[in-house]
């Protein structure tokens, strides 16, 4: 008997393993810096780097549609950039894999240098839910060469057939 509850406590303890996701974790470096570190190990659909849902806090509640990075300011080293974009409305957001960074060069916002040459074929998604947060999570240096600057991630939502381009700045420095 004690064999058999023994084996169902370590069954639970695996599933339990097997189905909690682990979220990033953010720590202060010796320049007291926040700093990424990647502990992430499931998505929510991994196609578009969808890493998580969660229902909307209430101070959005009467809100538009918005989109922000996770921090305002990023190390030279960020291997990934987290988005998270607040749907307060009651019609879902369909949207694809593309996302797009540019850098301020003083005049104009531009395409950073790529790392290899890329061409992105949206196709949709869509999570039937209202009234959440989304948390993106790019691997922007897998693709871009990036220096200290302004930066800027855009990312296209439709709702309801209408086009929704979102705009979230940052600094890497």
């Amino acid at each position: 008997m004690k064999t058999n509850i023994l084996c169902i406590f370590a069954f639970l303890l695996f599933m339990y393993g097997c189905t909690s996701k682990q979220r990033k974790e953010a720590v202060i470096n010796s320049k007291n810096d926040t700093t990424q570190i990647d502990v992430i190990t499931n998505y929510e659909l991994e196609d578009c780097n969808l890493l998580y849902t969660e229902a909307l806090p209430s101070n959005y509640q009467g809100t538009e549609i918005s989109m922000n990075t996770e921090y305002k300011s990023y190390p030279s080293d960020i291997r990934y950039l987290s988005i998270y974009v607040y749907n307060p409305t009651n019609t879902v957001l369909d949207f694809g894999r593309d996302w797009i960074i540019e850098i301020w060069d003083g005049n104009k916002w531009e395409s950073p240098k790529m790392k290899k040459d890329l061409i992105w074929f949206s196709d949709g998604f869509s999570i039937p839910k209202t009234h959440i947060v989304y948390c993106f999570r790019y691997p922007i240096a897998e693709y871009y060469i990036l220096s200290k600057g302004k930066y800027r991630i855009i990312k296209t939502f439709h709702q309801d057939m209408k086009e929704v381009q979102l705009k979230a700045e940052f600094k890497i420095e």
